[in-house]
């Protein structure tokens, strides 16, 4: 397994928790170059993870850290939220704009449909008194 896998393994594990480079050498077993290389792979390559200054879960240091941050999720869908600005939040739920729109579609028609339904049923009705 590669460093990097190792690592976003580890991260993934606990999100939220900044982690040094130092400290995931170690605990990788693998050279401190290795894993800054490893790291600045993973943090400009996805978006989950950053890397700046915190202070380390392992070793208490303040330095540059690596952390994996998990990414809302559509409550239609249940896909990643990759931009905030296409995301709508209704009533503490995170949806996908496009996702939104589609559940208001639905509505509409479903909407619709009753009204249809009941408005051929008042014109049914009306016709049966007439002929009466």
């Amino acid at each position: 397994m590669t460093p990097e896998l190792t690592v976003r393994s580890l991260l993934e594990q606990a999100p939220g928790e900044s982690i040094c480079a130092a400290c995931l050498a170690f605990a990788c077993s693998t050279s401190l170059s290795s894993m800054l290389q490893a790291t600045a792979a993973l943090a400009a390559g996805r978006t989950a993870f950053t890397w700046g200054p915190a202070t380390c879960v392992g070793c208490r240091r303040t330095t540059n850290t690596i952390t994996y941050a998990r990414r809302d999720k559509c409550a239609h869908c249940s896909h990643a939220i990759d931009d905030d600005r296409l995301a709508e939040v209704i009533d503490g739920d995170r949806f996908h704009r496009s996702c939104w729109q589609m559940l208001l579609s639905d509505q509409r028609i479903r909407v619709s449909r009753s009204l249809s339904r009941r408005s051929r049923e008042l014109i049914a009705e009306a016709r049966k008194r007439l002929d009466a």
